[in-house]
């Protein structure tokens, strides 16, 4: 017999919201904003270092690129002059000697040696900077530096760089939303052993439509009914030790988060201050190396036409060329080094983030 089963339906709900919470919820909203701070300054710190990473790269590919033409051209000097010797030994002409064409071949397969790695490091260095562009391997990327040239100093002196420093650099932003976050969790936390108190609606709706409503106000019917009730509720949780550690805890933590501040205070002025000071060594250094490569250069140019006058040896050439690779190398080296270090600079005292 079924004429008994029927369709039931039952509804309960309930809306609270919290009156007073003597500050756990303004001080946990405080918190939380301050950690979005935190985190934005995350961010920040991101875009800073991939903005280094792409100068790293930019500036390392002019470097190998401008050190693989300088190889390209010696080498071409260099095989120019063995073939000229080679002519001469044959035509018994000119004060050369044997010595003098193993001196030069020596000397163009040593620079051939180190022509291979450059064209290496120039490709290598071109495929980095496609990736850190987000360019792609495949793609056809240029840059508008035809050479690798010395970039502009800061104009700023020493203390306005490190007040700028301490401005703008996210780290001191992190510092003070931290500090803020800290302060607001240690409000929060004092505020648990305070109770919660609450307001509300609660309600319920039951329906079956082959039952009769028993209308009996000393039994519930739990078929068909409905009712509908405000209500006033207070929380108190008391676990005095648990909520004194945690009160403890998160002074704690503030109180690191004062000595890290206060640290970084001494510490970012010390950051501005090494890169500003290599900045200036730096600047000089390009001055002295830009000279020794242009020396470099004319002796180079003096050795081969002496050579050619029968007043010199061939291992004199090849050594004057060496001489014009290494001072050029360590020109280009020494720039590298300088644009770095101004990059670093601007990474320091926040320019660039």
């Amino acid at each position: 017999d079924l004429k008994g089963f029927s369709l039931w339906g039952d509804v309960t709900l309930s809306v609270v919201k919290p009156l007073y919470t003597f500050g756990k919820i303004e001080n946990y909203t405080k918190a939380a904003e301050a950690n979005v701070e935190v985190k934005q300054g995350d961010v920040r710190l991101k875009r800073g270092e991939t903005v280094l990473d792409v100068k790293r790269a930019y500036f390392g590919y002019l470097a190998a690129r401008d050190g693989l033409l300088l190889l390209t051209d010696v080498k071409k000097r260099v095989d120019g002059t063995v073939e000229l010797v080679k002519q001469w030994l044959h035509d018994q002409n000119g004060n050369v000697r044997q010595s003098d064409l193993y001196a030069l071949q020596s000397g163009s397969a040593l620079i051939g040696r180190y022509l291979d790695e450059a064209d290496a490091l120039e490709k290598v260095a071109l495929d980095g900077l496609k990736v850190l562009t987000g360019a792609g391997l495949g793609s056809d990327l240029t840059v508008a530096d035809r050479a690798l040239t010395p970039v502009e100093m800061p104009a700023m002196d020493l203390p306005a760089l490190e007040k700028q420093a301490l401005a703008k650099r996210p780290e001191m932003g992190q510092v003070e939303a931290g500090l803020r976050a800290r302060r607001a969790l240690v409000a929060a936390n004092k505020a648990t052993v305070t109770p919660n108190l609450y307001a509300g609606v609660a309600g319920f709706l039951s329906y079956a439509p082959n039952r009769d409503h028993l209308d009996n106000p000393y039994i519930s019917d739990p078929f068909n009914d409905y009712g509908l009730s405000p209500v006033i509720g207070l929380k108190w949780d008391w676990t005095g030790g648990v909520q004194s550690a945690q009160v403890a805890q998160a002074e704690a933590e503030l109180n690191a988060l004062i000595a890290k501040a206060a640290y970084a205070r001494e510490g970012i002025p010390f950051q501005v201050a090494e890169q500003y000071h290599q900045v200036q060594a730096y600047h000089d250094a390009v001055a002295h190396m830009a000279d020794a490569s242009r020396s470099a250069r004319r002796w180079m140019i003096a050795s081969f036409a002496d050579f050619e006058a029968g007043q010199t040896a061939g291992d004199k050439v090849v050594t004057a060329f060496q001489g014009y690779v290494l001072a050029h190398t360590q020109y280009l080296q020494t720039v590298f080094d300088y644009n770095m270090h101004v990059a670093q600079l601007l990474h320091v005292t926040g320019v660039d983030q």
